[in-house]
């Protein structure tokens, strides 16, 4: 967030204000190019295998089959966390 937002100024802490920041996890389709997103606290394991989960079952709500799962190289995507959602999804990993 810029300061023209937050009001911070160099020096202080707008923590106390609970201003801080959130991470956008982004599915695209590949085919239809339908995208989910979805606003979470961090970019850690728990919440992307959490937001593919959500997003799973948004494409499942439009008829959209999600398989194969392609990331980026990010610590979260690549975690056995996420690889073990995908695994109870019926999920693949990789693949074009």
């Amino acid at each position: 967030m810029g300061h023209r937002i937050t009001g911070r100024r160099t020096g202080t802490v707008n923590r106390h204000l609970g201003i801080g920041w959130e991470f956008v996890h982004v599915c695209i389709d590949g085919a239809s190019r339908i995208t989910f997103v979805q606003v979470m606290p961090d970019e850690r394991r728990a919440s992307a295998a959490a937001s593919w989960g959500a997003a799973v079952a948004y494409y499942a709500k439009l008829g959209i089959r999600v398989e194969p799962v392609i990331t980026d190289s990010g610590s979260c995507h690549r975690s056995k966390a996420l690889r073990a959602a995908c695994k109870r999804l019926g999920l693949r990993i990789g693949g074009g």
